[in-house]
C-alpha cells in the first residue's frame, strides 16, 4: 500500500481527498496490527488534508480526528489533547 500512496501523491498531490483517504486507511491497518508508530504520521497527514479542505466541523475531519486521538494516545505524543483548531499547526510543526 505504500507504493499506492506514493502513486496517489504523485498523481493527485498531497492535498487531495483520495490521498487523505489512503493515508487514513493505511493508518487504520497499521493501528489494527499494532504498529501505531507507523500509523501516526499517516493519520496526521490525513487530518491536515481534511482540515484544510473541509474544515474542523466536517464529519470526515471529525472521524479522522477520533482515530488520530486513539493513535496519538498509543504513541504518547500528547497530540490527543490538543484542541482541534490548534491541531493542524501542531502537526505541521512536528511532521511537515
Amino acid at each position: 500500500m505504500g507504493m499506492c500512496i506514493e502513486s496517489l501523491e504523485s498523481e493527485l498531490g498531497f492535498q487531495h481527498p483520495t490521498t487523505a483517504q489512503a493515508y487514513q486507511q493505511m493508518a487504520l491497518f497499521l493501528q489494527e496490527i499494532g504498529d501505531t508508530d507507523a500509523a501516526a504520521p499517516l493519520i496526521r497527514r490525513a487530518f491536515v488534508v481534511l482540515y484544510i479542505m473541509f474544515g474542523a466541523d466536517s464529519a470526515l475531519t471529525q472521524q479522522v480526528h477520533e482515530q488520530l486521538k486513539l493513535i496519538e494516545t498509543a504513541v504518547d505524543s500528547g497530540l490527543e489533547n490538543v484542541p482541534v483548531d490548534e491541531l493542524k499547526a501542531r502537526i505541521e510543526e512536528i511532521d511537515m
